[in-house]
């Protein structure tokens, strides 16, 4: 395993993290797991060296699911990141209320995942309403001197969103998390600026929730036309000797601005088969080029947010 150095301080983490939406939630064309397979998957990943994992109180049981599993398996090493749960306006425009809610979201997931502290706590969204807030980063910065959390980060969806958070919260931002695939190449021309900030990159939907390796005959009527670029994928992982579930994790991995990119992991077979990438990482960048071709323009076919059937 690969491993990067968040930040000035001791944590790292493996170039391949775990989302674990799937943990508690059915998520992209996967029913919830039940905590046989989420231990199953976890000792995987101990097996493996992937030591990252991404959980939020919104998937459901997650954090849940994952508690039991530390509670059986004390003796680990995995770097835990988790997200606060969502902020209404109204909470937000309350100094102690806001205050409140984040101290019980981050006090409700330190039990639940039977941890002392959360390595990197984000915000689910790019909430301005709630970033331009002083007494939001106020509470940030008390968590953080309290020892209960080490880093925080905002999860974020658009180009835009990244620029008004380097641009007007960097002081207290430490980590970002962006959609990024080998057909969503929106953030390529970003990402130096981004790393030149000191901002740590961390990516997700590295398979569009579960779209690019998933037959045709199962994409819905509204997104159909990405099929043609499936199947250049196809071609072109072909061509290279890969599925394109591994050329389309390869083109992530191979991203050098990014510390580390979550996959969602429902079995011990999909974990073995991921893990091959680290095979191809190490015959260098020759299939570049060819992945740069992918790129999709239509934003819609690239952002789930705007899916109704998935």
């Amino acid at each position: 395993m690969i491993y990067h150095r968040m930040g000035q301080g001791d944590i790292r983490v493996s170039r391949i993290g775990l989302g674990t939406a799937q943990f508690g939630m059915d998520y992209g064309y996967h029913k919830a797991l039940v905590q046989s397979e989420v231990d199953a998957v976890l000792e995987g990943c101990l097996r493996h060296g992937i030591n990252f994992i991404d959980t939020a109180r919104e998937y459901g049981n997650a954090e849940e699911r994952i508690g039991a599993f530390l509670r059986e398996n004390p003796q680990n090493d995995f770097v835990i990141a988790t997200k606060i749960s969502r902020i209404l306006p109204t909470v937000a425009d309350q100094k102690q209320r806001l205050k409140d809610w984040i101290k019980k979201s981050v006090d409700t997931s330190l039990q639940a995942l039977s941890v002392d502290h959360i390595a990197v706590l984000q915000l689910h969204q790019c909430d301005e309403y709630v970033l331009n807030k002083q007494y939001f980063w106020e509470s940030i910065e008390e968590l953080k001197d309290q020892g209960l959390i080490a880093h925080f980060g905002v999860s974020i969806y658009e180009i835009a969103e990244a620029k008004r958070l380097i641009e007007n919260y960097r002081q207290g931002l430490d980590m970002i998390q962006i959609p990024y695939n080998i057909f969503d190449q929106r953030f390529d021309a970003f990402l130096p600026q981004i790393a030149a900030s000191g901002v740590e990159v961390m990516s997700r939907s590295v398979f569009l929730k579960g779209v690019i390796p998933v037959g045709n005959e199962k994409i819905p009527e509204e997104i159909k036309r990405i099929i043609p670029s499936k199947s250049k994928l196809n071609e072109l992982a072909k061509k290279a000797s890969m599925s394109s579930e591994e050329y389309a994790l390869l083109f992530s991995v191979l991203n050098r601005w990014i510390c580390s990119t979550v996959i969602g992991i429902c079995s011990v077979p999909e974990l073995e088969l991921n893990m091959k990438v680290f095979e191809y990482l190490r015959k260098g960048t020759q299939w570049e080029a060819d992945m740069r071709t992918l790129a999709v323009e239509d934003e819609f076919l690239i952002d789930p947010r705007r899916w109704a059937s998935i």
